[in-house]
This record gives structure tokens, C-alpha cells and sequence, in this order.
């Protein structure tokens, strides 16, 4: 299809010709609209209702966007990670097409144009605004932008920046374009991800820490966004599509790590498009209820602005989804297919690609056991039908062969180790959120331990938690052979009269027997650094440059440490270590010992300075 412009006079001529639809609305866009697409982390399509089911009299989340957009009901990621689904409407095309396939290290190829190369090679100034993990400039998503801003100053006070701070940056670039000159820009907020972090409404009043109050914060700031462009007179002469990047899942499905889910809890997602409008008349936020792919977005960015995709088209057909802008009545085939697919497992090198596809009510997931849904009589995907059935049958074998056609084959979940994955990943959500672990999650670590005894994470989780909540009979008991610090620290905590015998390590032997001088050949330098500022033998000048040192790291340390909690609560899905240490560092084992309880209480209190 053309431009936005070009569907101005399509309408034109229905209302005069007095044929249009009573819904349908006149209006006029500029002839180069400016366009802001707001991306959300984890929005997902029942992350708010638009007042849909809101009796109790509370404002409705997302106001303006409910009250002025076309809202599609059932729209899907391409990915269950960002990362892919946000190269995919820069490009208009499928994961398994452009490349980017996970969160990790990989880069958009410079062979694909963006809708940001093409809006500037026309004169659009353009800009992207990250708000933190996982999307970085080592993306590639700078390719066409003007402006790529992800220096956030990760801290222990703040490891992300929250949507208030992107919108207030987008606010002042858009303040600073000369005259009246069109953009293209994109905000990725990051805040659902951070479920831990406090937040506060604009009275000051401090919520409770959770996925919904992230949710909250994110439509206060777009509510403080909307307002400033209405006082600049250019809400209604700009595209604005609030996009979610993939849905939130707080109910798992028995098996089904979050970043290999394709159901719909995992990849429905949000997506609502208000137009750029000179002139509005009637009701205009209509509901569309066909099946919609984030990569139809991309399509539909590069015709509202009047931009060829040039030869890089997808085999699968993304459809253009400007008509829905001007009647609720969609001009594409309802039963197309759509695919969504997930490469976590390869990243993590758990696995292949996992791919499914869509089609009408149809849900097909190509794994081993494959399966078929009908969403029509079983809107929850949990009752595959009977493949023995012909008419399935028929369904199933089309699907599949449209996907070995694309170069997938069926999922192997690898059995006994993706159950291990997907209970880590389970556990460590709860595990690592900024509070004590409740009885009943410490009960499940200690028993998924005991049936995995030779997974050293599992055994280090373990570790490091009865480290930090002074439980030495578990340490005690997690002590074995080759781990004779565990045994000391525990025994000494204990105050057991049991000997240990010494190791041939030095920094241990520094730590366990403390004769002459060890340190020196200490090869663990935060250790070395620890042994030497709590040796009373030392000089002045060498205990404080130790001191020094030894902060330093362990605020470092803490901070790398908080980082990857927060990548576990979040699914496993940045480009980080995964969890904490396999081990308790050497360290922290001394400064568990009785011996060391000043130097302990010095580095807490310089932690918390640092953390407030």
C-alpha cells in the first residue's frame, strides 16, 4: 500500500460517495507525519483493560491510548525476547529473516535497512531511547538513527532507567528539532523487568513492589508524555503506537521456561495505533480481533511514512495494518499464517530453535510431540486435539511443511535437562527477588538440589544463601571433601572443636591458619587485599590501600551480583552471567568467620552508602 496520505483520499472519496461506514472517521494526516513507537517491556495483552472490566471507579491505565486508539485484541510477538521482536518491526521481517534470534550477542547486519535508514534518507530525524537491558547500541538498532541514547548509569542506587527519565529525554530531543521537522523515534522502557524496584504514584505515596505497580509507573510517565504534547499542539498531528514487546507470564506452564514459551501468555502482547489526525469526527478506538503479527508493525511503519521496504520482503507476507487506522473492518486474510519462535535454548545452549505458527483459531506448536489447538473452544491452549483425526491431520501436515520450508525442524526439549532448566528458571524468580525466600521456596531448592546433586549451581545458590542468612548447618552439610573453607567457616560459626585439615592453597591456608605471611602468595587478589588490611602486622599505608581496594570490589562485586539477580527474576534474558557465583568467593567466606566481624560491618555500612 502507499502512504498515509494516500488512504486520506481513499476516505475522502467513500464519504462523498456516501458509502462509508458510520464508525469509519474523516481526517486528514500531514503529509509527513511525525511517528513515536513506544516500546514496553512484558506489556502484555492483559496487562490493563481500558476501563473494559473497570467497576470500581479507578482511573483506567493508559488513558489516552485507550480512549484515542485502534487497539488490537490479539496481537503477537514474533519472539518471547525483545530483542528479536524489536529488530522485526525496524525491518518488517521475521526472526528466522533478519537474523537477530535471542537476547544475546548478535547484531541487526548492516544489509537490512531499518525504517530509521529509510525515514532519514527523506528527511525524518530519528532517535532511539533505551531504558536498559537487553537492548543496547551492540544491537545494530542504531543503523538510520540520529540519536542513540543507552548510556545509563548503572549504580547500586538504579541498574535501569526508569520510563519517566526516556520520556523526559525523548521530550528534550523533540523540543530541540529545528522548525517543525518530522521524526521517527522509539522509546524502549524497560521498567516491567524490575519488579523489585520501588516505586511511587504523584502523590509521593510509595506502592508495593511488583510487576502491576511497574506497570502503573510506566502509565503515569506516558500520562506526563501525552500532556506535554498536547501543550506542544502536536499529539494530533502524530502517529503514537504503544507496543508491548511480549506478554507477562506469572502463572507457568509445567515445563515451559518463560524465554521458550510460545503459548499465548508468553507472546500476546499490546499493541495500540492512534494516528496522526487533522481533524477527528465519531468514535475512533475500535477493536480489531484478527490474529496480527509485531512484525505486520513493521510493514505498517514503512507505508504510514511513505517508505518502500525496497527487496527485503518475507516470505511469510506481514501485511500492512494502515487500513485498520481508517475502519475496523480488516482488508487482510484473517487466516494467514503468522509465526512466533524462540532461540533461547540455543543461546543457552540448551537446545535448537523451537518455532510455532498461528492460523485463524489455530495454534501449532512443531515440537516432537507436536501439538494443535483450537482457540476458538480452548482459549488457554491446554487441550491439544486428536491428530489421528483427518481434518487435524491435514492442518497439522500443512503447518509442518510451511515450517521445514522456512528451515525449522521439530523441538527436542533434551527431557531430564530442559525440566532442570525450567525449574531453575521457576525457582530462581522467586529465589532472587529483593526479599527473605520463604520456607517453602528454600524447601523446593533444597530438595531440586538433592535431585540434581551434580549441578554446581544449584549446590552454589544453596551455598551462598546459607552464607548470607547465617545458617551454618546447611553450609555444614553442603561441605565436602574439596571444600574444606565450607567446613571451617561452618565449624567456627558453630563452634565445634572439630580440627580441619589445612589445604595446600594459599590464600586458604592464609585464611584457615593465618602464619607468617601467606597473603603474598594469595592469588585471589580481593582475598589478598582482605588478608592484608585485617593483618595487624601490616603497615598503615598498606592496611588502607587494601582497605580501599577491597571496598571497591566488593561494591563492584555486589553490583554485577544484584545485576544478575535481576536477570534471573526476569526470565534469564539479558546478555549477563546467569545467576549469581557457581561458589561462594573466597572472600565472603572469610568474612563469615567471627575473626572478621569488623571488616564485615565496614563493608555492609559501605554497601548501603553506596545503595542509597
Amino acid at each position: 500500500m502507499g502512504s498515509f496520505s494516500s488512504f486520506s483520499s481513499l476516505a475522502a472519496g467513500l464519504l462523498l460517495a456516501a458509502s462509508c461506514l458510520s464508525s469509519c472517521t474523516s481526517w486528514r494526516a500531514p503529509a509527513k507525519p511525525s511517528t513515536l513507537v513506544i516500546l514496553v517491556e512484558s506489556l502484555g495483552f492483559n496487562s490493563f483493560s481500558c476501563g473494559d472490566s473497570n467497576s470500581s471507579g479507578e482511573d483506567v491505565l493508559f488513558e489516552a491510548f485507550c480512549r484515542e486508539s485502534v487497539r488490537f485484541t490479539h496481537a503477537y510477538a514474533p519472539s518471547p525476547m525483545s530483542q528479536p521482536t524489536i529488530a522485526s518491526i525496524l525491518t518488517g521481517l521475521y526472526p528466522v529473516e533478519h537474523g537477530v534470534r535471542h537476547n544475546g550477542p548478535q547484531a541487526l547486519a548492516a544489509r537490512y535497512e531499518t525504517i530509521g535508514e529509510k525515514a532519514r534518507e527523506v528527511g525524518f530525524r530519528t532517535s532511539f531511547f533505551s531504558g536498559g537491558p537487553p537492548i543496547f547500541r551492540r544491537s545494530g538498532f542504531n543503523q538510520g538513527m540520529d540519536v542513540f541514547e543507552d548510556g545509563i548509569p548503572v549504580n547500586m542506587k538504579q541498574i535501569y532507567r526508569p520510563a519517566s527519565q526516556v520520556v523526559n529525554l525523548f521530550l528534550n530531543w523533540q523540543q530541540s528539532l529545528p522548525g517543525k521537522s518530522p521524526y521517527l523515534s522509539f522509546l524502549f522502557l524497560a521498567d516491567p523487568q524490575f519488579v523489585d524496584q520501588p516505586t511511587a504514584n504523584e502523590l509521593g505515596e510509595v506502592r508495593e513492589s511488583s510487576y502491576q505497580s511497574q506497570v502503573m509507573e510506566v502509565s503515569e510517565s506516558l500520562s506526563d508524555l501525552v500532556r506535554e504534547l498536547k501543550h506542544r499542539k502536536v499529539w494530533d498531528s502524530t502517529n503514537i503506537f504503544l507496543v508491548g514487546l511480549n506478554g507477562f507470564v506469572s502463572d507457568r506452564r509445567a515445563g515451559e521456561p518463560g524465554a521458550t514459551n510460545l503459548f499465548f501468555e508468553s507472546t500476546r502482547a499490546t499493541l495500540m495505533l492512534k494516528p496522526a489526525r487533522k481533524m477527528k469526527e465519531g468514535p475512533y478506538n475500535w477493536k480489531i480481533d484478527s490474529n496480527v503479527s509485531l512484525v505486520d508493525l513493521g510493514v505498517t511503519l514503512f507505508n504510514v511514512l511513505g517508505l518502500s521496504q525496497g527487496g527485503q520482503k518475507s516470505k511469510l507476507n506481514p501485511v500492512s495494518l494502515e487500513q485498520s487506522l481508517v475502519s475496523p473492518n480488516p482488508d487482510w486474510d484473517s487466516d494467514r499464517k503468522i509465526l512466533v519462535e524462540s532461540a533461547w535454548p540455543v543461546w543457552k545452549s540448551h537446545g535448537a530453535v523451537r518455532a510455532a505458527l498461528r492460523s485463524g483459531p489455530y495454534f501449532y506448536l512443531f515440537d516432537e510431540n507436536d501439538q494443535l489447538y483450537n482457540t476458538l473452544t480452548d482459549s488457554l491452549e491446554v487441550t491439544p486435539l486428536l491428530l489421528a483425526e483427518p481434518s487435524v491431520a491435514r492442518l497439522r501436515d500443512n503447518f509442518a511443511s510451511t515450517l521445514r520450508d522456512l528451515g525449522y525442524h521439530p523441538w527436542r526439549s533434551r527431557g531430564s535437562e530442559m525440566s532442570l532448566q525450567a525449574a531453575k528458571a521457576l525457582l530462581a524468580q522467586e529465589l532472587w527477588r529483593d526479599r527473605e525466600p520463604s520456607t517453602d521456596v528454600l524447601n523446593r531448592l533444597s530438595k531440586l538440589s538433592r535431585r540434581f546433586p551434580d549441578d554446581r549451581e544449584l549446590l552454589g545458590w544453596r551455598a551462598n544463601l546459607a552464607l548470607q542468612r547465617a545458617d551454618w548447618v546447611e553450609l555444614k552439610s553442603l561441605a565436602a571433601s574439596d571444600r574444606p573453607a565450607w567446613l571451617f567457616v561452618a565449624e567456627t560459626n558453630l563452634e565445634t572443636k572439630k580440627k580441619v585439615e589445612l589445604p595446600k592453597d594459599a590464600c586458604l591456608k592464609a585464611m584457615l591458619a593465618r602464619v607468617g605471611q601467606p597473603e603474598k602468595n594469595c592469588g585471589d587478589a580481593p582475598a589478598r587485599d582482605l588478608l592484608i588490611w585485617s593483618d595487624e602486622k601490616s603497615t598503615a599505608d598498606s592496611r588502607n590501600r587494601a582497605m580501599d581496594a577491597f571496598l571497591i570490589s566488593s561494591v563492584s562485586r555486589t553490583l554485577t551480583d544484584r545485576i544478575a539477580r535481576a536477570d534471573m527474576v526476569a526470565g534469564d534474558v539479558w546478555d549477563v552471567s546467569s545467576g549469581r557465583w557457581p561458589e561462594p568467593p573466597l572472600s565472603d567466606l572469610m568474612l563469615a568467620l567471627p575473626s572478621f566481624k569488623k571488616y564485615r560491618a565496614t563493608v555492609r555500612a559501605k554497601i548501603a552508602s553506596e545503595s542509597r
